[in-house]
């Protein structure tokens, strides 16, 4: 196993800057993607047998909600990580454990995420000391075969049988909850996007190949609502290296070529969706409103929350879009 990491940290580095977010048709890197691929089936076969989860799940009805854990990742955000929890305990249908890594700078934001907790004992938190390790300890304990994670400004917006998405496979699909037909705009890159085609996938699910169109159609390992397998990303997350939620994405991005070969599924339409108003980290200097976290502090500690109506059935056209943020008084 310890030759192999090594194996897998020398690929990643030497092939990283060629592969960049799509794999170019030469026949060297056709070659490097197949020998990625091998490898990381090779480490994570042995992390699923060591785990347990070797065995197979194609027999195990949809209704098996033990298939998966929901890992969110918030900051700051103790009002938008609410707003999330509410949305998806109002909209999920067999809904999936979840658990909750957290960080927080400053008394008043840890006294609001206690809040926020009491009022949701069905999840798992876990508070954050530096995320690596923390993050490292979550996925350890982990008892799912699959893991989906989510960031705290995302809301769902339609339901969703939970159980039924994590019984996708994710050997040979990359399942998707943010994507879908009606995404032909990156607000991320603040340009047009043409969706790829679709074709009849598992169940309800549309079927499109990675890497047919660019930005979100490129972008298999977003840690917006797709699901991986638990194995798979545990051997990611020991190899690469990253300190936060958008250096972790950008390391499972690594291994995308791995995962090119694989079929992208996503719904109709999307069943969740990002309001990125505002940004509390230093990582990336991604497009974000200017919203500040104490602001919407401020309105919780008034005794509102962030209104979940104005989402419902929302109409996107891409995956991340700045909303007005409307409140209401917390019950």
């Amino acid at each position: 196993m310890y030759v192999l990491k090594n194996r897998l940290i020398h690929l990643i580095q030497q092939g990283a800057g060629r592969f960049g977010l799509s794999v170019r048709k030469t026949a060297a890197v056709i070659e490097d993607q197949a020998l990625l691929a091998a490898l990381l089936a090779e480490a994570s076969a042995a992390e699923a047998m060591r785990r347990g989860f070797d065995t197979p799940m194609k027999n195990k009805a949809p209704e098996a909600t033990g298939q998966a854990t929901g890992i969110i990742f918030s900051f700051n955000r103790p009002v938008q990580l609410e707003l999330l929890l509410r949305s998806y305990f109002t909209l999920a249908q067999n809904p999936v454990p979840l658990i909750v890594q957290y960080g927080a700078k400053g008394e008043a934001f840890k006294a609001a995420y206690a809040e926020v907790a009491a009022l949701y004992p069905q999840v798992t938190w876990v508070a954050e000391e530096r995320f690596r390790p923390t993050l490292e300890g979550v996925l350890a304990g982990l008892t799912t075969p699959k893991v989906f994670f989510l960031v705290d400004d995302i809301v769902f917006i339609r339901p969703t049988d939970m159980a039924a998405f994590a019984a996708l496979p994710v050997d040979t699909a990359v399942p998707s909850l943010r994507l879908a037909p009606t995404l032909n705009y990156s607000y991320t890159s603040a340009q047009a996007q043409q969706p790829p085609q679709f074709r009849p996938g598992a169940g309800e699910m549309l079927s499109f190949t990675w890497g047919e169109q660019w930005n979100e159609w490129s972008y298999p390992m977003s840690v917006d609502g797709h699901l991986f397998s638990t194995a798979e990303v545990c051997v990611m997350a020991r190899t690469a290296a990253y300190k936060a939620p958008n250096s972790f994405e950008g390391a499972l991005m690594r291994f995308a070529p791995a995962f090119m070969g694989r079929q992208g599924l996503c719904f109709a339409a999307p069943k969740i969706f990002n309001n990125p108003c505002n940004k509390v980290q230093s990582e990336v200097a991604n497009l974000a409103g200017s919203i500040s976290p104490e602001s919407l502090l401020a309105r919780w500690q008034a005794g509102e929350r962030l209104a979940l109506a104005p989402y419902l059935d929302l109409h996107v056209t891409a995956p991340h879009m700045e909303r007005d943020l409307v409140f209401e008084a917390r019950a």
